[in-house]
């Protein structure tokens, strides 16, 4: 009886012990690696003559300088910019010339580190 007792207590001091390194370990490899990114999706809509830009760019506690362009052709139409930590929201609406294709792209950087520009045509 008294064997079991202890067969039992080291079990739960093994099973608590080896819990206790995985949290460790999760927690400093989680340190680190870097946060992933994933890259912002611009989102352009067209409806008549009135173009919506928006876009989100996340990157919890950095800081983030974000850029929206909407082009027609080589010409710019508008630009709009933003600086923040954490989360940038751009979205506004424009006057366009209707049957035109329009471009919108999203640049910046993360922390000061260029992500690579995302675009999309209308």
């Amino acid at each position: 009886m008294k064997h079991q007792k202890v067969v039992i207590l080291a079990v739960i001091v093994l099973v608590i012990a080896l819990s206790g390194v995985g949290a460790f370990a999760s927690n400093a490899s989680a340190e680190r690696m870097p946060q992933r990114f994933i890259p912002p999706k611009p989102t352009l809509s067209i409806s008549g003559n009135q173009a919506t830009c928006s876009v989100t760019v996340r990157a919890p506690g950095k800081t983030i300088d974000a850029t929206l362009e909407l082009w027609q052709g080589s010409t710019l139409v508008a630009s709009w910019s933003d600086c923040r930590t954490g989360i940038v929201v751009l979205s506004e609406t424009v006057t366009v010339v209707s049957g035109l294709t329009y471009t919108l792209t999203v640049s910046g950087t993360i922390n000061g580190v260029a992500f690579t520009p995302q675009s999309v045509t209308n």
